[in-house]
């Protein structure tokens, strides 16, 4: 008696199962269901809060591969790397409610090889809820492969709302303007975040957290925001930051700059606290700064 089987099942939304499967997804999905953690390909996976609203919260979700991390093949004056990558949101039962794949080829030079990256994001509408985020990058060039697990909360939408805190990799002016699709943006200026909380004290260095409050257009009040430097539990020091109007969708985004000089070595929590009337929202991120 022979019997034939599959070697593996994934139990993904409808709107999944309908595209189908791409051949790049098969070893990516099976690293992910193997419940292992390798990390043969170094990267970075996240949720990021955004907006909320009442029909779920934007959330976006970021994956950023340092491309030194790649192997790079010789091409007619470019280096070539292929990566690929699958991202699965789960909810609090286990079920996957949402799928991110994608396959990249890109041409670089050796300075961009040395010090560039690869920052996919994809924004959801996701309920209130728990969830878990599983993602796994695979290197095409060699068939290394990362699988990492993170776990991450949506709160409910009430009164005013804030972003979760993000550290900025660069920016640049916008050529076509402010998009009201794009959350990552500032004052005309298209904003790179990354998932690197370290911040290496070289001269000049800076630490630029973003984030974004959102109005509630229901409360006369306007919003304030403070933020609160905290070591092992205690507060270091708590500033009022002054907020411009919100925009015409209810947004007010702000980029936080801090001398990395002035901050002594070691971890810390940095939180936000909106307040509009009697409604709050916080958001907290760990960053460590180091020589």
């Amino acid at each position: 008696l022979v019997i034939h089987a599959r070697a593996g099942y994934f139990a993904l939304p409808p709107e999944a199962r309908a595209a189908g499967l791409a051949p790049f997804e098969l070893p990516l999905l099976k690293a992910i269901s193997d419940g292992k953690l390798p990390f043969d390909v170094e990267f970075r996976a996240g949720a990021v809060q955004l907006q909320p609203k009442k029909e779920g919260t934007d959330v976006a979700i970021l994956v950023e591969v340092p491309m030194h991390g790649l192997e790079a093949k010789t091409g007619p004056g470019t280096l070539d790397v292929h990566c690929s990558f699958a991202a699965l949101v789960k909810d609090s039962a286990g079920q996957v409610v949402e799928k991110v794949t994608r396959d990249r080829s890109f041409k670089v030079t050796e300075d961009q090889h040395k010090a560039g990256n690869f920052l996919d994001k994809t924004t959801l509408v996701l309920p209130a809820g728990k969830y878990t985020l599983d993602t796994a990058v695979l290197d095409e060039a060699n068939q290394k492969i990362g699988v990492d697990h993170a776990d991450f909360t949506v709160a409910a939408a009430s009164g005013v709302g804030i972003s979760s805190l993000l550290p900025i990799r660069s920016g640049a002016p916008s050529p076509k303007g402010m998009d009201p699709n794009e959350p990552f943006q500032f004052q005309g200026n298209s904003l790179t975040p990354t998932l690197d909380k370290v911040v290496k004290k070289v001269p000049n260095a800076m630490l630029r957290l973003f984030f974004t409050v959102y109005q509630d257009a229901a409360i006369s009040d306007k919003p304030t925001v403070d933020i609160e430097f905290m070591k092992d539990g205690q507060t270091l020091q708590k500033v009022p930051m002054p907020l411009p109007a919100a925009d015409a969708q209810g947004r007010i985004p702000y980029v936080m700059t801090i001398p990395a000089a002035a901050i002594p070595d070691g971890t810390y929590d940095i939180r936000a606290t909106a307040k509009q009337g009697s409604t709050s929202a916080v958001s907290i991120t760990t960053i460590k700064f180091e020589q």
